[in-house]
């Protein structure tokens, strides 16, 4: 269908991308953290460690950033232009679909120092044009600021050039491992779902755009429970990988409590794995992906749980001040533990062995629990 003169779609495209972004920070938010839409430019994380702040271009079609490229110069006028409130950002982002030509400066442009960046930018305004004047506009009123802001506002400032555009953003966003649990043709909807909290954040006074970290977890997992209806297995990318350098492992407590039981290094080694494995997975899968964080955070609660049970019941069935019963039942309650079925958490189901002993690792790694049982106070 051939589009009308006022058809202004492409151009909203931009707006749409923007919240993309958004949706995208808003997923990788810490304990604490909160995303600012339009306050402080175009997206801002606000966070103790680390507040960055983003001006966000898209073009529908190729487009260069050549050196006088108004997205550029206006992105850099406005953080000169509100310097003070740049002082808490650690990182001024410019996100844009633009590409670099090699042969210009921007293309090394995150390299440079802010000295480097301070003359490359006065440089390219050095040579008067005939067709310039928005340009000398917003160049003129660049430099009328003092060296000492300027030099603050680029030395935080780093480009990120050749971004996907938004149908590749928004395929890629689909395929984000915070969706996992999530059947492929449901997740466009729950994408729909947030995105739609995100852009009615201002509608309520004082009409202030702030997404808080506490706020959107305990939205996701309300929305989550209309799409995670199924369960998925326990990703085994990792079930029959190791680690490079086990050696380093052993001086952990998690290896010396299995040592203290008379188990020898054929146990701790298949000990080390399992952690090991266990570890991987939960960094690429859960880390930092609040739902799962707290769904496998009760799982680990209940495993301890569990273990304590047993464990009580093993100090009841023995004389304590008996050294190598004291040993044999240690062993006893050691295996009883690992044998225990894989417990399914969340949408995790049904869950791995491999991945559940290398949590009974970890809970004996933080000293929750120990295998020894003349260990513990009767």
């Amino acid at each position: 269908m051939e589009r009308q003169k006022n058809d202004d779609t492409l151009t909203k495209l931009g707006d749409i991308y923007h919240f993309l972004i958004v949706l995208e920070h808003c997923l990788e938010l810490g304990e604490g953290e909160t995303i600012a839409v339009e306050m402080y430019g175009d997206i801002s994380k606000l966070s103790e460690k680390q507040s960055i702040n983003m001006e966000v271009k898209h073009h529908y079609k190729t487009h260069k950033l050549s050196e006088r490229n108004i997205d550029f110069w206006k992105s850099l006028k406005n953080w000169v232009e509100n310097s003070k409130k740049m002082d808490d950002f650690k990182q001024l982002i410019l996100i844009t679909t633009s590409e670099v030509d090699e042969k210009l400066s921007f293309s090394k442009w995150n390299n440079l120092s802010k000295y480097e960046k301070y003359q490359t930018i006065k440089d390219i305004g050095l040579t008067i044009k005939e067709r310039e004047e928005t340009f000398r506009k917003i160049y003129n009123e660049i430099f009328n600021y003092s060296d000492d802001i300027l030099l603050n506002i680029l030395e935080k400032l780093t480009l990120y050039t050749s971004q996907s555009d938004i149908e590749e953003r928004f395929s890629r966003l689909q395929k984000d491992r915070f969706f996992f649990g999530i059947e492929n043709e449901k997740i466009p909807f729950f994408i729909n779902e947030l995105m739609g909290y995100i852009l009615t954040r201002p509608i309520s006074s004082p009409h202030t755009w702030y997404i808080k970290h506490e706020e959107f977890k305990t939205y996701v997992v309300e929305v989550l429970k209309r799409y995670s209806t199924h369960s998925r297995p326990l990703p085994d990318i990792y079930a029959d990988k190791e680690p490079h350098n086990i050696v380093s492992y052993y001086k952990e407590p998690f290896t010396k409590e299995i040592y203290n039981i008379e188990y020898g290094d054929e146990e701790v080694r298949d000990a080390i794995i399992n952690y090991w494995r266990t570890k991987q997975t939960a960094i690429h899968y859960f880390h930092n992906h609040p739902i799962y964080l707290r769904d496998f955070n009760l799982y680990k609660s209940e495993l301890e749980a569990k273990l304590n049970r047993i464990k009580r019941t093993k100090k009841r069935s023995f004389d304590n001040s008996n050294i190598r019963q004291c040993i044999v039942k240690s062993q006893d309650f050691y295996d009883e533990g690992l044998d225990l079925d894989a417990i399914p958490f969340g949408s995790i189901n049904p869950n791995r062995l491999f991945f559940q002993h290398g949590t009974i690792h970890e809970i004996v790694n933080e000293k929750k629990i120990t295998w020894l049982i003349k260990d513990d106070k009767l």
